[in-house]
């Protein structure tokens, strides 16, 4: 963890150096401090890291959560009532909860939008003491 965060030390510096008073959100760092400099080349690749690391997350998240669904929740009802027949739907079953899951984070994120982050933050933030 440490390795993976060693990053953010500078760039956090480096954001309060250049932009002072707060102008900047420091969440955008990554991407204000090349575009500052008139580096498009390096804030594009810092984007393009960025999205694919979120998308892997999705991804990861979404198949894990699915397998927890089916496996806790609809496999056994199924086992119980003995409607598996020949034809194993657990695949299937995982498909299908993958896209409900996403179908509803994204219609949670459309109801809600951005002021569920800031809530949450702001939890998180009464929880560590305020830090």
């Amino acid at each position: 963890m440490l390795a993976i965060n060693i990053f953010a030390l500078p760039i956090a510096l480096a954001g309060q150096l250049l932009f002072p008073g707060g102008g900047v959100d420091a969440d955008t760092f990554v991407l204000t401090l090349p575009m500052a400099e008139r580096q498009s080349g390096l804030a594009l690749l810092a984007f393009i890291g960025g999205m694919s690391a979120a998308t892997g997350m999705v991804i990861v998240e979404t198949i894990a959560l699915s397998t927890m669904v089916c496996n806790d929740l609809v496999m056994p009802v199924l086992l119980r009532r003995r409607r598996l027949g020949r034809h194993d739907p657990a695949l299937e079953l995982k498909r299908n909860g993958s896209a409900l899951i996403v179908d509803v984070a994204w219609l949670f994120c459309l109801k809600v939008g951005s002021h569920a982050t800031s809530t949450l933050d702001r939890l998180r933030a009464a929880a560590d003491g305020g830090s």
